[in-house]
């Protein structure tokens, strides 16, 4: 028996519902992408130049010019002096001298809103930083303002000087002789700096910039790129969260409460059994004798001679389960019987190759005989469709023949659960008992209708199909209901619909071998569902 214990979410179930789900992060991430392009493309270019202007203190030229400095005024560094001066750069004083140099028809305040300022801090000089939509015109905004800035200032610093000039005129005019000759030195030199003051000067002028400054495509497509992935996977994580399929076999196995016995692989689903048709890879056969295998370590008995095969709805694959075992019964020399008992949608004669009828409806009506309804099908080993060059024999023996017995549903019945609750029913499968080691009985689903609820008490085992990615958690729920209603019987489960990277997951590595099952010396019994 395979155990399958229900587990957390791991990594490998993460990468799972990313792939189950990738359209939908490749969507998120591509409109991301696409609205960032458009974004950059429907901008106006932006380009940036820098400038930068030096501030000088102007204390010591005035105590050269001798002329007493307050106490209370000590001298600024560059960084204070940036930082009383930062704001002359964007004034209307400097703007309308930056609209003369650009000879520009823009106002003042509307060329003013083109630039911004800012103190550095470790050089004590202001950057000035122009904004345009060519580069050409950028750099010219960041120079007309840096100029206009030490215009501003130095005529600021020229006309203070000129005042100081005047006025210490003014208070020598009420002296004497000797101190007016006195004051003459330090006007003098107040007046030459009130002509040549620089206390401010462009120390680095604009370049032309090489790259806009925005958009920037690369840099918003990467941040789209990002968003949109992180979107996509919230995306991801809450479709796959609201998806009420269950995908992993332990979660079934959970859900049920019975003992998983083995798993089909989705490629398999709907093909025909046959042997000699030779469309089944040699691993999908393998699959069917471990899980032939566990259900005869799982018997109660040592003669398991009916089991019911049924699942939860239509396309679970029970018909494709009931085939596949009773020819891998049949391959090892247990004489075998496969029973149709699914009288609402036959399909054994379609998939097999044999005549639909008559078959269990004519028997149950007294219409035939059992041993002139059986089919039987000659096949040689299982396997060998991947390799032509096999002959079907197995290690170099010669190819063995083995038979199985088939009874299709026969006549279309007028009430399938009347034939099915009937004696006559009852009579025909103790005769196939008798007769064969394993009947394998092919039932309707368990939540379509009530027919299997007929078979169910006639038999000594019952082996439950659910298709994984495809089942909802609320049938499984059902399911679980409905076989609690059930007789008590040896009940086992068989995951179909599996990929093939899934194959590890339900135990099995490599083409043929399991991990834990057919040669585990542990035989796990079927738990028998009885009702709660």
């Amino acid at each position: 028996m395979i155990d399958q214990q229900p587990s957390d979410p791991t990594i490998r179930d993460v990468f799972a519902a990313i792939r189950r789900h990738w359209f939908l992060l490749v969507a998120t991430v591509t409109i991301a992408v696409a609205a960032a392009v458009a974004y950059s493309l429907a901008r106006t270019p932006t380009y940036a130049a820098e400038a930068f202007v030096a501030f000088r203190d102007q204390t010591t030229d005035v105590a050269l010019a001798g002329v007493p400095i307050p106490t209370n005024q000590p001298i600024q560094t560059p960084q204070q002096l940036a930082a009383a001066n930062v704001r002359t750069v964007t004034g209307s004083d400097a703007a309308a001298v930056a609209k003369a140099v650009l000879k520009s028809s823009r106002s003042p305040g509307d060329l003013a809103e083109s630039v911004s300022a800012a103190v550095q801090p470790n050089s004590g000089l202001v950057e000035i930083k122009g904004t345009a939509s060519s580069p050409r015109r950028a750099q010219a905004t960041a120079n007309a303002f840096a100029t206009a800035t030490a215009v501003v200032t130095n005529r600021r610093a020229r006309e203070g000087f000129a005042a100081q000039a005047a006025a210490l005129k003014r208070e020598a005019a009420h002296r004497s002789r000797a101190q007016r000759t006195a004051t003459r030195g330090p006007l003098t030199r107040l007046r030459g700096l009130s002509a040549i003051a620089r206390p401010a000067q462009v120390v680095t002028p604009a370049k032309r910039p090489a790259a806009q400054m925005s958009p920037r495509m690369l840099r918003n497509v990467l941040f789209a790129a990002i968003l949109g992935g992180i979107l996509g996977l919230l995306g991801v994580f809450v479709r796959d969260s609201l998806d009420g399929r269950v995908r992993r076999g332990g979660d079934i196995e959970s859900e049920l409460d019975v003992p998983l016995l083995g798993h089909v692989r989705d490629d398999v689903l709907g093909r025909s059994a046959r042997p000699d048709d030779g469309r089944v890879p040699t691993r999908d056969w393998e699959l069917f004798r471990i899980l032939e295998r566990n259900l005869e370590f799982a018997a109660t008995s040592p003669q398991n001679g009916a089991i019911a095969v049924t699942s939860a709805i239509q396309g679970d694959g029970k018909t494709t389960v009931a085939s596949f075992l009773a020819f891998a019964s049949a391959a090892i020399g247990r004489s075998t019987l496969l029973l149709e008992c699914d009288l609402r949608g036959p399909a054994l004669a379609e998939r097999l190759g044999i005549q639909s009828g008559p078959g269990v409806t004519d028997v149950v009506n007294g219409e035939e005989k059992l041993d002139t309804v059986v089919q039987a099908i000659a096949f040689g080993d299982l396997g060998y469709a991947d390799d032509p060059g096999r002959t079907g024999a197995m290690n170099g023996d010669p190819p063995h023949h083995h038979e199985l017995c088939c009874v299709t549903a026969g006549s279309v019945a007028a009430d399938p659960a009347a034939v099915l609750r009937s004696e006559g029913f009852r009579s025909m499968l103790r005769e196939a008992r008798r007769r064969y080691d394993r009947v394998i009985l092919d039932t309707t689903p368990l939540l379509s209708v009530v027919d299997v609820l007929e078979v169910v008490t006639e038999v000594d085992a019952l082996v439950f199909c659910l298709r994984a990615a495809h089942t909802t958690r609320d049938q499984v729920r059902a399911a679980r209901a409905a076989l609690d209603r059930l007789p008590a019987r040896p009940t086992a489960l068989v995951v179909t619909g599996t990929s093939g990277r899934d194959e590890a997951v339900y135990g099995y590595q490599g083409d043929y071998a399991p991990q834990r099952g057919a040669g585990n010396s542990r035989r796990k019994r079927l738990r028998s569902v009885s009702p709660s």
